[in-house]
């Protein structure tokens, strides 16, 4: 026989069995409901995603008719600001001991020194104490009077 605890004990947990039950019927309830609200959920999305490439290739067309009216204008610009621009002339030149020579007439005076068309590396050092420019070509080295 049982004892009055015992009957309270088994009935507590069946009513805590209970509880779980319908716990998880809720949550399958749920589930269930969710499961059907989902593909709407991605019609909906998919019918949103749709307007918008609608949408964006109607402004992509649009923005092409316009660019295209507005191509042979900018043309038009651009060859004026061409012609217009034009590169001021630098001249620098060296003033030393009494020495005065321009980068270019040094540049020049190494050119025909080397006496090579291609040369890939070339550094010129100068140095107008001595009077003197030297230079490295391709790893060959040489001077020339200033």
């Amino acid at each position: 026989m049982a004892t009055k605890k015992e009957e309270q004990v088994k009935a507590a947990m069946a009513k805590v069995e209970a509880a779980k039950k319908a716990e998880a019927t809720k949550a399958a309830a749920e589930k269930v409901t969710e499961e059907k609200k989902a593909p709407a959920k991605v019609a909906a999305k998919k019918t949103t995603a749709a307007k918008k490439t609608t949408a964006a290739k109607k402004t992509t067309t649009a923005a092409k008719k316009t660019t295209a009216a507005k191509k042979p204008a900018t043309k038009k610009a651009t060859t004026a600001k061409k012609t217009t621009a034009t590169k001021a002339k630098e001249t620098v030149y060296v003033q030393c001991f009494g020495y005065e020579i321009t980068t270019d007439d040094i540049k020049k005076k190494v050119a025909a020194a080397v006496g090579k068309k291609a040369v890939k590396e070339l550094n010129i050092y100068v140095k107008p104490e001595e009077g003197m420019i030297y230079f490295t070509a391709d790893g060959e080295q040489g001077s020339v009077n200033l």
